[in-house]
């Protein structure tokens, strides 16, 4: 009579840990890729206020231009394997610009076309960095 009682115990403690797994599995693995998904946008935040303080420094160094500037810009999306980032410089740099004109650079990054596979949390977003330095 023991070991018939036993297995009904057993087979109810299955039971239920059938239910709380049902039940904690999907919170679970939400909460690992939403934290995935997050990480991911703050590195690409992090990537664009980077490229665009290094255009900006490159395109208002002594004899930088714009050109020059966005080619760095562009290695350095290329090394961190981002996809579609832009870079915007206004006013446009040459070596004619005056000396203490402010430069502003925004760099975009679209998250869409850098997420993992769960794009749909930051559906649409763009991601940028707006940085203003006095040329030199």
């Amino acid at each position: 009579m023991s070991f018939l009682q036993n297995f009904k115990r057993s087979s109810q403690r299955r039971a239920t840990a059938t239910v709380e797994l049902a039940i904690c599995l999907p919170v679970l693995v939400t909460l690992i890729f939403g934290a995935l998904e997050a990480a991911k946008a703050i590195h690409l935040q992090q990537t664009a206020t980077i490229v665009a303080y290094e255009v900006a420094q490159a395109a208002t160094a002594s004899g930088g231009t714009s050109t020059s500037a966005m080619s760095q810009g562009t290695s350095l999306f290329t090394s961190r394997s981002i996809v579609g980032g832009s870079i915007n410089i206004s006013p446009a740099v040459t070596n004619l610009t005056a000396a203490g004109t402010n430069i502003t650079v925004t760099a975009s990054i679209p998250v869409n076309q850098n997420s993992y596979a769960f794009a749909y949390i930051f559906s649409g977003r763009t991601l940028s960095a707006t940085v203003v330095m006095q040329k030199l």
